[in-house]
């Protein structure tokens, strides 16, 4: 019998790559979709690692729409207008919702994180100074506060938050247009920490 790929559901073949995971294997494809730093591969079951990638997919399609409103430091930046949070990308090179920040302990010069999220439970953020550490906990208090009201990614879909059209001289207005995701096979590239997060990039409307 044919062994498939237990995630797209295409052929593996022996001489193919093969990454097992909880009940059956996924092919290179499928890995590549998934964060290099994913961990335990073998206790993941199918549907776990499905969301896993559409979660990576929409990471990278709110990059170019990611323009951070405060920031702590380098550690620590948030887009309120578009309710997405990220930290500084050699910690983790990826974008929340505030609904994924379920919680966060300060221990000692220590910052943990938890996150909601298919691909970490926690993230640890040591050796900050009681500057830093402070404006840290200021930001996450307000993601906590403003991610409650949001619905939970299990309940409904990522809202698509839009910002307000141009105005223009026309009879009619122009119709806003949906982002289209970029291919899920796409390498995810970390932004820049002065000139990425900072560029004035304008865009109409974030599908995150």
């Amino acid at each position: 019998m044919e062994q498939i790929c237990s995630v797209c559901g295409s052929p593996l073949s022996k001489e193919s790559n093969q990454y097992p995971i909880a009940n059956g294997a996924i092919c290179e494809s499928c890995r590549k979709k998934c964060w290099s730093g994913l961990s335990h591969m073998e206790l993941r079951s199918p549907e776990n690692l499905r969301r896993h990638i559409e979660s990576c997919k929409r990471s990278r399609a709110a990059i170019p729409y990611f323009h951070p409103t405060e920031s702590a430091g380098d550690i620590l930046y948030m887009d309120s207008t578009h309710k997405i949070w990220r930290l500084h990308s050699d910690i983790l090179p990826f974008i929340f919702r505030f609904s994924d920040l379920w919680d966060y302990s300060v221990i000692g010069d220590k910052l943990i994180l938890f996150v909601n999220s298919e691909w970490i439970d926690t993230v640890e953020i040591p050796h900050l100074t009681p500057q830093l550490q402070q404006r840290c906990v200021s930001l996450l208090k307000t993601i906590l506060s403003s991610g409650r009201l949001a619905p939970t990614a299990s309940k409904a879909q990522p809202p698509k938050i839009q910002t307000q059209p141009q105005t223009r001289p026309q009879i009619q207005p122009t119709p806003q247009r949906n982002v289209h995701l970029p291919p899920a096979s796409a390498e995810v590239s970390p932004l820049s920490e002065k000139n990425n997060l900072r560029k004035g990039n304008s865009a109409k409307a974030c599908a995150y």
